[in-house]
């Protein structure tokens, strides 16, 4: 036990001694010698029993799980963990359910804003094939996604705390409803003392702020109009038995941890590089003191669906035994690693991932950083020519 901690604190950069310094941080030497000390330090941690599979995950390896419905939910890192399922889709040369590039929202990467799959907003398969993945921004249904995707596909969604999706929000949409029609210096913070004055009329889907989270998770119109309890619970219990696993932005790496032992996916498949993220923005004029607060009263529906999933991730986590723990610290270390050296331009050489009990060697290239940089309209249409022959289909 003591060797395994210590080992731990090792691969954690927690180890302040010269050793470790000239073992793990060469000052000196050529890459490649650089690259092959990491390679032996990582095989060290392997074989130190860090990463020996527990009872629950012995025997032969299981298949694993290729057929993806993911909810893409607006403004919750959704662009980072779709680019994982992009990535694990184009290497294996899956097809992906895409809108038509031409389509009322006015963006290629988008199938809807307003509802869930239809036959009419998205393109068939190519002949002879089915879909495989879906992981572009739709409305979830039950039914829509059962009706065109294949019967073993694994339902994932991704969802964020509350306030800093409304603020995230606020700050990349600029709804009208809120900054175009209330005067003074913080009307993001006027709307909340009185929303229901400014929301827009008509579909809920109009709304960014009223819960946009449950909105596209498919709530009942009701529980937003006047929040029912039981209503609210109803629908959790029914996601629950349909959402193999629900991504929390805040604990995004325990989270695709948590998806790759469950999908039985290796740990090339779920490294990433953050994206979308929004620069230089500037959040004193979006909120005041007690805003956070007001948020809650309003928007109770996203609330309960946060905490609901927050338990349920919780509990998720420890049926996986401490062997999820170490696998969590092993692959944290090797994320940054990896984003090390794909920000590093003059390298140019692989870098070499042994092969751990959590799975098999790899490596990583050029190449696989500018895949998990590419941008998602990039992507998509890089996908759309593949699978359709034109970027304009």
């Amino acid at each position: 036990m003591f060797s395994i901690i210590g080992t731990v604190l090792v691969l954690l950069n927690i180890s302040a001694t010269a050793s470790y310094r000239s073992r793990f941080l060469p000052d000196t030497g050529s890459l490649a010698e650089t690259l092959q000390q990491y390679k032996l330090a990582y095989n060290e941690v392997a074989e130190s029993g860090i990463g020996k599979v527990s009872d629950q995950h012995a025997g032969l390896p299981q298949q694993e799980i290729q057929h993806v419905a993911f909810l893409k939910v607006h403004k919750a890192a959704s662009s980072t963990a779709q680019n994982i399922f992009m990535r694990f889709g184009w290497r294996r040369n899956s097809t992906f359910v895409l809108s038509p590039a031409k389509n009322p929202s006015g963006y290629a990467n988008i199938i809807s804003l307003r509802e869930s799959l239809t036959e009419n907003n998205i393109l068939p398969p190519p002949d002879g094939k089915h879909y495989d993945i879906l992981c572009n921004h739709v409305f979830y249904t039950k039914k829509a996604f059962s009706h065109f995707m294949p019967n073993d596909t694994a339902f994932i969604a991704i969802i964020r705390e509350p306030f800093e999706l409304y603020k995230s929000i606020l700050n990349y949409f600029r709804p009208r409803y809120i900054f175009n029609k209330i005067d003074g210096e913080f009307p993001a913070s006027q709307f909340l003392r009185d929303p229901k004055k400014y929301e827009p009329p008509g579909r809920l889907s109009g709304s960014w702020t009223n819960s946009r989270m449950a909105i596209e998770f498919g709530f009942p119109e009701s529980v937003f109009r006047e929040y029912n309890q039981t209503a609210v619970d109803a629908y959790l219990a029914k996601l629950d038995k349909e959402f193999r696993v629900v991504i929390l932005a805040e604990y995004f790496e325990d989270s695709v941890v948590l998806l790759r032992r469950l999908l039985h996916w290796q740990t090339q498949d779920i490294l990433f590089l953050k994206q979308n993220v929004a620069r230089n923005k500037d959040e004193t004029k979006l909120s005041k003191a007690f805003d956070r607060d007001f948020y809650k009263q309003y928007a109770k529906v996203d609330y309960a669906l946060y905490t609901f999933f927050y338990r349920r991730l919780r509990e998720q986590i420890r049926a996986e035994g401490s062997d999820y723990d170490d696998e969590l610290l092993a692959y944290k270390e090797l994320r940054k690693r990896v984003e090390d050296y794909c920000f590093q331009n003059e390298v140019t050489i692989p870098m070499e991932v042994p092969e751990t009990t959590w799975g098999k060697a790899f490596q990583v290239s050029k190449a696989d950083c500018a895949d998990m940089r590419r941008g998602e309209l990039d992507f998509v249409t890089r996908i759309r020519v593949r699978q359709y022959g034109s970027k304009d289909i």
